[in-house]
């Protein structure tokens, strides 16, 4: 019995043995955050040995860019592809692994002109995706919502509120819906009569126009028509032929009349209103009379194509102008043409004949006001803003004003009219008569005319008393005829001889006049004399004779060129060979 125990436990320590010893030659690998990790790999690894694993992602994750693989929190070299290899195994390997997504899915919807969808537009791997479907406005009814992943059969979906909900998705969507109804409402109309009935739908759909007709019995119309929206007005549209038009209907309608009236027709006038005087009501009534008057206005008359008709109708025209339509059947039609405006002569005159530029004017009788300005000739025209205007008519004159430019305006004017003008002058213009700087007369003289006689002797006394009584004016230095603008003359004069010695000292080119008689008593044998000397009916005489030793010959000047005017020259001469010379 001793004997076998110790063969039982030499047994037992024998596979204890074997047992640690193969423990001991392999270690445990644990993997950690390895969702979405598909891992290729054994659990334990050899001690001494390479250990070897590799990796991919899962349906629905993706590795990122930067996705790695740690061993104890060390990195671990990539090989080809995911795989890794840990070299030497010596411990346990902790693998742990960052950079893992689950993949992003599109969300869209089918286009539905009933239904306005809300809801995300994009969705990740595994998530439970909600939406909401709501009836747009006008819309209702049940809605039957439906999904397809990719391109895979179409799935059923069912929802509480419109809220519906896709679970555990796994691919983009694309979800749809059925179309909806659009809204109808009851339109409550009124009952047919013996005088009107009612054609039209009982129902109207929302968003639409609702047309309906009343169809009255002939000559009447309907009268009070009303149409309620939800218990309230709502604007309607008078068609032809009795028809109506509600447009864009969004709830309940009633329709309602008071009843029906006589139909009214508008009077359709078909001629110029300015040239007509027209009394009548604007509407007829149907099946009674219609009367009306028309009349030409003051200013027209009947041309030769002058034409009135009533309804389409030449029609002759009564004594008082007053007309009647009987019985009434449609709207009346009154038509007049051909007729002639009067025409008014405005005529232009003013105090001097041809003073005024203004021709003759024609205007319309209708024409509410006439504007003028007055144009004169150059030659009066420094008088227009004195002048005075009048409009005549019918002998009766009227002061007018005119405005700062100028203008004249006639108000209404319906009678030719004469437009007189009074206060024009001819433009005068100032002469003004200097000695030297010394103004010494001034005049006025019209445009274009000379100075008087009188006005040149005033002038002349002016300048010859500023002068002294020892001189006279010669002349004027500028022309005294058709003036045309304000003028400055200056005067020249003659130095007055009376006596002997004055008339020794003459210079060659003066100028001189005799104031008497001068007697000299030798012989007087000046220079050459170009300048000018007036006797004024004296003489320049001698008593005696005149005798000189002298070989010069002549009495007076020796050479003469000048001006020598009514002067009486008598000498009695002695010891010459020739007569008086230089004369």
């Amino acid at each position: 019995m001793k004997k076998r125990l110790v063969l039982t436990l030499s047994a037992s320590l024998l596979l204890s043995l074997l047992a640690s010893c193969e423990a001991s030659s392999s270690f445990k690998v644990t993997f950690e955050n390895e969702e979405g990790v598909l891992i290729n790999g054994e659990s334990t690894a050899r001690m001494g040995e390479d250990y070897v694993f590799s990796v991919s992602p899962k349906k629905g994750f993706l590795f990122l860019s930067d996705f790695k693989a740690y061993n104890d929190d060390v990195e671990l070299s990539r090989e080809t592809g995911f795989v890794y290899t840990i070299p030497s195994v010596s411990k346990d390997l902790h693998i742990s692994f960052e950079g893992i997504a689950k993949e992003t899915y599109a969300v869209s919807f089918l286009s539905n002109d009933t239904l306005s969808f809300e809801g995300e537009k994009t969705v990740q791997y595994g998530e439970t995706y909600s939406f909401k479907a709501t009836p747009k406005e006008g819309y209702s009814g049940l809605i039957e919502a439906s999904y397809a992943v990719g391109n895979s059969e179409e799935k059923k979906l069912t929802g509480e509120n419109g809220v519906f909900e896709i679970p555990n998705v796994d691919g983009n969507l694309v979800i749809g819906s059925n179309d909806l109804d659009r809204i109808s409402f009851d339109v409550l109309v009124p009952s047919d009569t013996e005088n009107y009935s009612f054609v039209g739908e009982k129902k109207a759909l929302y968003g639409d126009e609702y047309r309906f007709k009343i169809q009255a019995k002939e000559g009447y119309q309907v009268k009070g028509l009303t149409v309620l929206e939800n218990d309230e007005a709502k604007p309607f549209q008078e068609l032809i032929d009795n028809e109506y038009l509600v447009s864009n209907v969004t709830g309940k309608l009633k329709i309602s009349l008071e009843g029906i009236e006589k139909k009214s027709f508008k009077v359709n006038l078909d001629f110029d209103s300015d040239h007509y005087v027209f009394k009548g009501a604007s509407e007829a009534v149907y099946g009674e009379d219609y009367a009306f008057s028309l009349a030409l206005k003051e200013g027209f008359y009947k041309g030769a194509d002058f034409g009135f008709l009533i309804d389409d109708e030449e029609t002759l025209e009564s004594a008082d102008g007053t007309y009647i339509i009987h019985n009434v059947q449609k709207a009346p039609h009154i038509e007049a043409f051909g007729e002639l405006e009067t025409i008014l002569n405005i005529r232009f005159s003013s105090n001097i004949e041809g003073a005024l530029n203004n021709e003759g004017d024609k205007i319309p009788y209708s024409q509410k006001e006439y504007r003028f300005s007055l144009s004169v000739n150059k030659k009066y025209s420094n008088s227009v803003s004195n002048a005075e205007v009048y409009a005549s008519v019918d002998g009766v004159e009227t002061k007018l004003e005119c405005d700062e430019n100028g203008v004249y305006t006639l108000q209404n004017p319906h009678k030719d009219i004469e437009i007189k003008v009074r206060g024009l002058e001819i433009n005068s213009h100032k002469v003004t008569f200097y000695n030297g700087d010394q103004k010494v007369y001034e005049t006025k003289v019209p445009e274009g005319e000379s100075l008087t006689e009188e006005q040149l002797i005033e002038a002349k006394k002016a300048y010859e008393t500023a002068l002294g009584e020892k001189y006279k004016l010669d002349e004027w230095d500028k022309d005294v005829t058709n003036i045309q603008e304000d003028t400055a003359l200056h005067g020249s004069f003659l130095e007055g001889i009376s006596k002997e010695s004055e008339l020794q000292s003459m210079k060659e080119n003066g100028r001189y006049f005799l104031m008497n008689d001068v007697e000299i008593s030798k012989v007087i044998n000046l220079e050459s004399f170009s300048g000018k000397l007036l006797g004024f009916g004296h003489s320049i005489f001698s008593k005696k004779m005149l005798a000189s030793g002298s070989d010069t010959k002549g009495v007076l000047f020796s050479s003469f060129s000048g001006t020598l005017e009514d002067v009486t020259l008598d000498f009695v001469l002695s010891n010459y060979s020739s007569g008086v010379s230089g004369v």
